[in-house]
């Protein structure tokens, strides 16, 4: 069983990305993961999203690891789904990890996400260094540019930001804080800072 105060795949992926949007629309369904191929998850969920009138919903995901050689490693995340108002969209990224330290890993992140309802396509570059403080802390700093295909194919946002994620309630609240800052074409590339604040809760066994 499945419960997200959130549609995460409906916000752009600059929201997504940057933490200013949220679909402020829950969704409820039933999931089933598999593992398929050793180093591949694929995962299954419908179900239906919180509206006046109820909007079915399908969604797959797929993950495949690979370590390559003891210090490099590719991850691929795919995302395919269907809303019945929305259509349909997916979402794709491909990282690749440097583990530097035993607590330090470089990441390179490109991401590409493309949504019916919006007719657009958007696309993101980052390169983050995460640093682990502890068995449930964490210290990252992430540089990356946003892009957009229309109305033709260009860079929407320059950003670089730190995130500091820790556990502040045993392992099922999270607190993290992202400070940013902005480069933006719609704000004619005046560098804007940025704070937010998330607390994250995870439930098990329900």
């Amino acid at each position: 069983m499945i419960f997200e105060s959130d549609a995460a795949e409906l916000n752009s992926l600059e929201g997504t990305v940057l933490g200013v949007e949220a679909s402020a629309e829950s969704i409820g369904g039933v999931s089933y993961q598999q593992k398929s191929g050793g180093s591949w998850q694929l995962n299954h969920s419908i179900g239906l999203r919180d509206k006046i009138q109820a909007d079915p919903f399908y969604r797959f995901k797929s993950q495949y690891e690979k370590q390559m050689n003891e210090d490099w490693s590719a991850g691929y995340r795919q995302k395919i789904w269907h809303y019945k108002s929305q259509g349909w969209g997916y979402n794709t990224d491909i990282s690749f990890n440097r583990k530097i330290e035993e607590t330090k890993i470089l990441q390179f992140s490109s991401e590409v996400r493309y949504q019916q309802d919006r007719n657009q396509t958007e696309f993101s570059q980052t390169i983050a260094l995460h640093n682990s403080l502890g068995q449930f802390e964490t210290l990252s700093y992430e540089l990356g540019i946003l892009g957009i295909n229309k109305p033709n194919i260009r860079i929407s946002d320059y950003y670089v930001g730190t995130q500091y994620r820790r556990a502040i309630r045993d392992q099922w609240l999270f607190l993290e804080v992202i400070p940013q800052l902005i480069v933006s074409r719609d704000e004619n590339w005046r560098p804007q800072p940025k704070l937010v604040l998330n607390l994250e809760t995870l439930f098990f066994d329900i």
